[in-house]
């Protein structure tokens, strides 16, 4: 039901030609991260998507602002890097540097459960994209990973010492944090 709502709103809050999809996998085995991305560089068509430790990620909400900002920074001219998987990290991590944002949010070798986000334009595509890289990356489907299970390590990770025992709060300041990284100069 989450993801209905949230692509319902993706779809009120830009423009009605990109669609996000949003999935959750444990289980994975990240051993060889540069040929995990090789395999799924191979593969990519007409989709953009980025990957993260789903342990450094604020719940599906988090995901899903960040990329609504990350597309608007892109389609104003304000992006700060060259790819939208890119810029998606960089705004889910709320950093400007993407060796940062790669260490805050990024998967690791001993990462185990991963938050994939696919932007497309086509709903066609994004079901395609979803079952391919789903087969590449391998592991489990399973959207509960994509939720904070440990909000004092997320809290630590981006910084927010005082906001861990409130996890309402604690996603609605890592979504501000995602919208300000385009004023931080």
């Amino acid at each position: 039901m989450l993801s209905l709502l949230v692509e319902n709103l993706f779809k009120k809050l830009c423009t009605s030609n990109h669609f996000i999809n949003i999935i959750g996998l444990k289980d994975v085995n990240c051993d060889n991260i540069k040929e995990l991305f090789d395999k799924i560089d191979r593969l990519k068509n007409n989709y953009s998507y980025q990957i993260f430790d789903a342990k450094a990620i604020g719940g599906i909400e988090h995901l899903y602002f960040a990329a609504v900002n990350a597309l608007k920074a892109f389609n104003q001219g304000l992006n700060i890097s060259k790819t939208f998987s890119l810029e998606l990290l960089l705004y889910v991590s709320g950093q400007r540097q993407i060796s940062k944002a790669i260490e805050m949010v990024g998967v690791k070798n001993d990462t185990k459960e991963i938050a994939l986000v696919i932007i497309v334009q086509d709903k066609e595509i994004a079901s395609k994209a979803n079952v391919s890289l789903s087969k590449i990356i391998g592991g489990t489907r399973d959207d509960s990973v994509l939720e904070i299970h440990d909000p004092v390590s997320i809290s630590e990770l981006y910084g927010l010492d005082n906001f861990y025992d409130n996890i309402t709060t604690l996603k609605k300041i890592l979504i501000e944090r995602s919208a300000l990284l385009i004023t931080q100069f």
